[in-house]
């Protein structure tokens, strides 16, 4: 989820919008993990912090509303997202506070109005293994 900040003098809105995103998130991360005495019980990772930086690739929503009707219809532009992210795992569910900014990158999305303008976001995710890693 992404809330985009508003500016009342430019009467910039506030937006609230929800996407599916993936790309690519480096960070530290401190946890701890549980261990057993008896071998055939495998650990389990009960907890954990991250902060790190994420890049990916966005879908801008360009309509005559949100660039102040500097263009007549509407499309779906590509662009970038990137900022800095917060993240507590509990075993394999993530729970994110993010921040960033999307740079559009693509046809008339020069004239949107959230261009380089500060978000805040919250995301969910699960651990789902796909690269067979513990």
């Amino acid at each position: 989820f992404k809330y985009r900040l508003g500016n009342k003098r430019d009467t910039i809105p506030n937006d609230a919008s929800s996407n599916i995103n993936a790309g690519i998130y480096i960070g530290r991360k401190w946890g701890a993990t549980r261990f057993y005495e008896d071998k055939n019980r495998t650990s389990i990772n009960s907890w954990a912090f991250t902060l790190g930086g994420f890049f990916s690739p966005t879908v801008v929503s360009i309509s005559p509303d949100n660039t102040k009707k500097k263009v007549t219809t509407k499309s779906n532009e590509f662009g970038i997202s990137y900022g800095i992210a917060f993240l507590a795992t509990y075993r394999d569910i993530n729970f994110g506070l993010l921040t960033g900014f999307d740079t559009p990158l693509t046809g008339n999305s020069k004239y949107w109005i959230y261009a380089d303008r500060p978000w805040i976001g919250f995301g969910v995710g699960y651990k789902i293994g796909i690269f067979g890693g513990k």
